[in-house]
């Protein structure tokens, strides 16, 4: 609900969520872990979840902005 809530923030919405019983395949919780990963890697996230979704957005709104000027072009 994070991820949803930051969205929200950031493009100044209210999310309209469709809530669904449990589906198949879907988990309660997980043991994922990735420090192997970071360690084989060498790799430490240094962007906060906020900043990175803030990031994306705008990226996100100048590539379909590009992408309708880019019809009407051509």
């Amino acid at each position: 609900m994070e991820l949803i809530a930051t969205l929200e923030l950031i493009l100044n919405v209210k999310a309209n969520i469709d809530y669904q019983p449990m589906q198949t395949g879907d988990v309660n919780f997980t043991f994922a872990d990735n420090r192997k990963l970071r360690e084989a890697i060498n790799y430490q996230p240094e962007t906060p979840l906020n900043k990175g979704l803030e990031l994306f957005c705008l990226w996100l709104k100048d590539f379909i902005n590009d992408k309708e000027n880019e019809s009407i072009i051509t």
